[in-house]
């Protein structure tokens, strides 16, 4: 079982973690089970993991090195008279550069069954483009997939910042106050009416009004506001926001469940996990679409001589 350790100096008066929490020489030892994370993880259990480390924005940037070289020689192709050996092997070098990816995605999806998809559809479509002669075609096919691919990285990545910074606006714990004594819980376990405590620095775990003190809120993470909210005596508050000068007595109006930061993150789960209609039918017209267009431009290679006897240089070319 956990044990958290708070020093009672930080508190105006003594402070245990919760109500069976004892007393050892200046600090209180918590053995309490009371904190109820599941009425949080109503809110966010499911929320997407966010990653934005240096590290992983560096792997980010070296991938993008052989994209950028591909690119290049992809211009020298086409701006340069070259002959027609060099101008294979220079769209060519340019082509695995822009496109490797591509088609080791491609080809591990083959192998786990995952045929028909958009990896599959680019490789096909390129390679096939070098088999009739068409070099430039099939590299810019490809460059401009990545292009939107990378466009498509950007908006995820600035996604993820944003649903990072949202976590950041909820309290960790709440500092109940009943009768002389505050109790360091979570903030689901707090009822509407109770009191609670909020110290300079700390965010306001809960929506409620000032029953006691005078300070100043950061509101600027809900609102967009960036100077301070004075508040006093009979104002209302709400969760999320920084208290910046001094201590604070909030009468607690809401369940965590109801208060502005769940909301504000139940909407972004939400909107996270529930994809829009037109996202939906574009799924769902992509299991067959991709075979569909596979399936075409085989026929219309291999049928037409068949039947009709024309040549198949004039289909496959």
């Amino acid at each position: 079982m956990s044990v958290n350790r708070v020093d009672a100096s930080e508190f105006p008066a003594r402070i245990p973690c919760c109500p069976s929490c004892v007393e050892r020489e200046s600090t209180f030892e918590c053995h309490s089970t009371q904190t109820a994370l599941s009425g949080r993880a109503v809110v966010n259990g499911d929320a997407p993991e966010v990653s934005d480390t240096v590290l992983t924005r560096l792997r980010n940037n070296v991938t993008m090195i052989p994209k950028i070289v591909g690119a290049i020689l992809f211009i020298t192709g086409m701006v340069v008279i070259l002959d027609s050996t060099s101008r294979l092997l220079i769209f060519l070098a340019a082509y695995l550069l822009i496109g490797y990816e591509v088609l080791i995605r491609a080809g591990r999806n083959i192998i786990k069954g995952k045929v028909f998809d958009e990896n599959l559809l680019m490789s096909v479509a390129t390679v096939g483009a070098f088999v009739i002669g068409e070099y430039s075609e099939a590299v810019a096919v490809m460059l401009f997939y990545q292009i939107g691919e990378a466009f498509q990285d950007a908006a995820v990545d600035r996604s993820r910042r944003s649903i990072s910074a949202l976590m950041d606006i909820q309290a960790d714990h709440a500092n109940l106050l009943l009768g002389d004594q505050v109790f360091r819980v979570d903030p689901t376990v707090v009822e509407p009416g109770q009191l609670i405590v909020v110290r300079p620095g700390e965010r306001i775990p809960l929506d409620g009004v000032v029953v006691e003190g005078h300070s100043a809120l950061d509101t600027s993470a809900l609102t967009g506001e960036s100077l301070p909210l004075d508040v006093s005596l009979g104002d209302t508050v709400l969760s999320g926001s920084v208290n910046q000068n001094s201590l604070l007595t909030v009468k607690a109006t809401k369940p965590y469940t109801d208060s502005t930061v769940a909301r504000i993150l139940e909407m972004t789960h939400n909107a996270h996990r529930n994809k829009a209609p037109m996202e939906n039918f574009i799924t769902r017209f992509a299991r067959y679409y991709t075979p569909a267009v596979l399936a075409l431009a085989l026929a219309l290679a291999i049928l037409p001589p068949l039947i009709i006897g024309t040549g198949w240089n004039d289909w496959l070319g």
